[in-house]
């Protein structure tokens, strides 16, 4: 019974990286395009 809570974390935790990277390359983005006008 422990290894779907095992597997459900890593789950989240790898989905909050990705939202969180993709967030990071988001404002990134901006402040580049922002930076180069």
């Amino acid at each position: 019974m422990l290894v779907p809570i095992i597997l459900w974390l890593r789950f989240m935790v790898f989905i909050f990286e990705w939202l969180f990277g993709a967030v990071l390359g988001l404002i990134g983005v901006l402040i580049i395009a922002k930076v180069t006008r």
